[in-house]
């Protein structure tokens, strides 16, 4: 096999100017690496017809088994090199690469499903690190709601640190995923995220980032406002270890009410809420915040969500609140 890629090398198949494009792996991307194979040129004379040098230039002599024998290397080397440009794929671009001058020429969003390329581009398959920068950086350029590096590693942390088996866990304002991911990393072998989304567009981004990660065994999104979907997530969930609130402020306290009365919500569990602060949420703070039911504390960490377009917008700082229910 290797004579017959040697000889069509030599044959000129692969000869100057050819260009290859390894195989890419990428989802939603068409970009191809391309390399151009060059032949070295030769000056060669016949001994019946010598051609006298340059001035200043020494003539290379050399018969036809030399030229064939030089040919034959030459060919041989790009064979080689054609190998070890198939066994090597282009590296993934870095998210860093897109300057903000052509970044929304190159990557628009006018509909929630416009993430998904840069994403699929930016991020490998599998890796939930990566898929949560790339997030990141999208969202650098395109403000979202999204919990954000800070908080998603306070997020992470405190589940760490609190040494939380989480076998059955329930998020409410889900958007793409972004805080699905970060806590589906973190359940125990065999545990379960469920996710309540009202918008069936953000619902559909978040299950294809979430089956991008590797996660779709260990996460459902249920599609609907949290009123109307909770009752039928407590046939499925019996109790709750951990439970995340990220969706209308308002809800809050309605919906913990309702989780509590369902049983989803009982001793042991950890509510966990964001921008209790910033928006803020008073009426809930204030109800897990009293009493002997709850054990309550807040993490600081900067509003998530920059509105630097909007005339005299200033950062805010926000909190997340971490509630154990005792009774």
């Amino acid at each position: 096999w290797l004579r017959v890629m040697v000889g069509l090398a030599g044959a000129g198949a692969f000869g100057s100017g050819a260009f290859l494009s390894p195989p890419c792996r990428y989802v939603g991307t068409s970009s191809s690496t391309q390399s151009q194979i060059s032949s070295s040129s030769y000056s060669f004379s016949s001994p019946r017809n010598p051609r006298p040098p340059r001035p200043g230039k020494e003539r290379i002599t050399m018969t036809t088994s030399d030229f064939r024998r030089r040919k034959f290397i030459s060919s041989a080397t790009s064979v080689l090199s054609i190998f070890s440009l198939l066994a090597a794929p282009p590296a993934r671009p870095s998210v860093a690469t897109d300057s903000s001058s052509d970044f929304y020429v190159k990557w628009p969003y006018a509909q929630p499903s416009d993430i998904l390329p840069f994403i699929f581009s930016h991020a490998s398959e599998g890796n939930i690190d990566e898929i949560l920068a790339a997030m990141d950086e999208f969202g650098k350029f395109y403000p979202m709601y999204k919990l954000g590096s800070e908080k998603g590693k306070i997020l992470e942390e405190e589940i760490k640190t609190r040494g939380l088996s989480i076998r059955t866990s329930l998020e409410i304002g889900t958007f793409f995923g972004y805080s699905a991911m970060r806590t589906a990393r973190n359940l125990a072998a065999g545990g379960h995220l469920y996710c309540i989304e009202y918008n069936p567009a953000h619902a559909d981004v978040a299950s294809q980032l979430i089956r991008y990660a590797g996660l779709q065994d260990s996460v459902s999104i249920v599609v609907g406002l949290s009123g109307d979907v909770i009752p039928k997530v407590a046939d499925r969930v019996k109790h709750a270890d951990f439970v995340f609130l990220d969706h209308n402020k308002s809800l809050y306290l309605p919906d913990l009410k309702r989780l509590q009365q369902l049983n989803i919500v009982g001793k042991g569990t950890v509510i966990a809420a964001d921008n209790v602060i910033y928006p803020g949420t008073p009426e809930f703070l204030e109800y897990v915040k009293s009493g002997p039911a709850w054990e309550t504390k807040l993490v600081e960490a900067d509003f998530e969500y920059d509105l630097k377009w909007k005339q005299g917008w200033s950062p805010k700082r926000d909190a997340i609140s971490f509630s154990t229910c005792l009774l």
